[in-house]
């Protein structure tokens, strides 16, 4: 269903304003912050409650592929690929974060956006991102 939305989660504007504020792929403080100010005051209430519930489903799967793969660490398994935040974050980035248009410009960018994503979903359970209350 995330395929068919008509616009990504957190709005083509925030991949825009992500650029445009020259946030770091290094600055994971800076990403939370921004994250935190667009999920409590910029994006309808209704769209923050569906990105936390996906990041937040997607943190748990990743989480638990750790957990699995750290059991495991004495017979690797080589035909499965363990769901990884970075693989999670490539994987799901164009259903939060993407241009209206992808152009060469925007391809230069989706680092940027790939690091929010993964942001997003490793601090997915962080209190300071939730709305509403406890």
């Amino acid at each position: 269903f995330l395929d068919c939305l008509p616009t990504p989660l957190l709005s083509f504007e925030a991949l825009e304003e992500i650029v445009n504020l020259g946030l770091s792929v290094d600055d994971k403080e800076g990403q939370l912050r921004f994250l935190q100010d667009l999920l409590h005051h910029r994006l309808p209430r209704e769209i923050s409650y569906v990105t936390l519930y996906l990041a937040s489903f997607l943190h748990t799967l990743c989480k638990a592929a750790e957990s699995k793969e750290v059991s495991r660490e004495g017979t690797p398994d080589t035909t499965n690929v363990p769901l990884t935040f970075a693989l999670a974050a490539k994987v799901f980035t164009s259903n939060f974060l993407r241009p209206p248009v992808m152009t060469e410009e925007w391809r230069s960018n989706l680092l940027k956006a790939y690091q929010m994503v993964e942001t997003l979903l490793r601090n997915a359970e962080e209190d300071r991102l939730w709305i509403g209350s406890k």
